[in-house]
């Protein structure tokens, strides 16, 4: 498959127009290298078959762009006949000023204006963004509904939940996301009051469970769960006893 390109031109007639501003790129995994993915191309076992891409991001970010153009081709090469997608926060496309509990709205704003580009036909049949995940800060408490409210407003009935990082591991050097969540972050009061405002179809999803919350899960109430990024040294103490109590 193709992966994500080069921009270097771009950028560099960005550095000239102070206006044009990417933010640079902070993630503790590395950028794809389209030398090696493309050195082998494997055919599709089942061609014929619908698949939905259940979780991908979508960005314009300092020589690692990936949007509309770049996603559906390399959907178009690689043999699968994908008929929508999932897309998954990935802090992109903030609004730049307002308050700071509502500039995530932008993700969504943006995602919906690239899934209404979709289903022009011109990128190719696949839905994108059929249903979007979007951010709040559920520490927030019961003042995040408000919040909620303009996500769902933003998505144009797309919207279907909020994800947000709860990986928290002592040793810094494990982390899965820039900004790592504090200690026993799924225990405490003002995220577990935030955590109910969530309700169907709305969802919460986190990166990754540890102990805490595989103990204390029932306190979430309502909304259903969805972890990801479960690959991880950790879950094979807890992962048994997390995923027990999740939807």
């Amino acid at each position: 498959m193709s992966t994500q390109r080069n921009h270097q031109d771009s950028d560099d007639a960005a550095n000239e127009r102070p206006w044009r501003r990417r933010p640079a790129v902070d993630s503790p995994n590395p950028p794809p290298r389209p030398d090696w993915l493309t050195q082998v191309r494997e055919p599709s076992l089942a061609p014929d078959q619908k698949i939905v891409d259940a979780h991908h991001h979508l960005w314009d970010r300092r020589g690692f762009r990936y949007l509309l153009e770049e996603f559906t081709d390399d959907i178009g090469d690689s043999g699968h006949r994908v008929t929508a997608s999932i897309y998954i926060q990935c802090r992109t496309m903030y609004r730049a000023s307002g308050p700071q509990a509502y500039r995530s709205v932008g993700e969504v704003e943006f995602v919906r204006g690239l899934s209404a580009q979709s289903r022009s036909g011109h990128y190719g049949p696949t839905d994108v963004a059929t249903a979007i995940v979007g951010y709040a800060d559920l520490l927030m408490g019961a003042s995040v509904a408000p919040v909620l409210e303009s996500l769902m407003e933003a998505g144009g009935g797309r919207f279907r939940g909020v994800r947000m990082p709860v990986a928290a591991h002592p040793d810094p050097t494990v982390r899965s996301n820039p900004v790592p969540a504090p200690e026993g972050l799924m225990v405490s009061k003002p995220f577990v009051e935030g955590a109910r405002h969530l309700s169907r179809p709305r969802s919460v999803v986190g990166y990754m469970g540890l102990p805490n919350p595989a103990r204390r899960g029932s306190n979430l109430g309502p909304p259903p769960a969805r972890t990801d990024h479960r690959s991880r040294p950790c879950w094979r103490a807890s992962g048994r006893r997390i995923l027990s109590q999740s939807s």
